[in-house]
């Protein structure tokens, strides 16, 4: 299967654009837009809120959601650090995600994501959203 057929559904890989505003009424973004890639559903505490924005979404496909940046940890799960990272702002904000591809990962992105992005799914209070 082409990226083109598929949707974005457990385990497979997507790449995302994402923009991030101070509100969804004139749009301005806060930074330079930011690349993401992931592998959808790998989350030991299951799928995230900001996953499920995007599930059976395809390439091309545009989504946007309203996100009060103090609970970024439990809407973003795994990926809460690298978008946290990318912002200079915090509150809330506007996020735009455009779907650049969904692809079948290979075995060892798997593996790969699992051991180091997936969670702990512990109540470690690590950051990955999973208490």
């Amino acid at each position: 299967m082409t990226s083109d057929d598929l949707t974005i559904n457990n385990l497979l890989k997507v790449a995302l654009v994402l923009e991030a505003g101070p509100s969804r009424d004139d749009f301005k973004p806060l930074a330079e837009s930011k690349k993401l890639e992931f592998i959808y559903g790998v989350a030991a505490c299951g799928i995230t809120p900001f996953e499920k924005l995007l599930y059976l979404k395809s390439s091309g496909e545009k989504v946007s959601a309203d996100v009060d940046m103090q609970k970024a940890e439990e809407y973003f799960g795994p990926l809460s650090t690298e978008i946290l990272s990318w912002l200079p702002e915090r509150g809330k904000l506007h996020f735009k995600a455009g779907i650049q591809a969904v692809s079948q990962p290979e075995n060892r992105e798997i593996i790969k994501a699992l051991a180091s992005g997936g969670g702990c799914g512990g109540d470690c209070d690590c950051g990955c959203g999973c208490d």
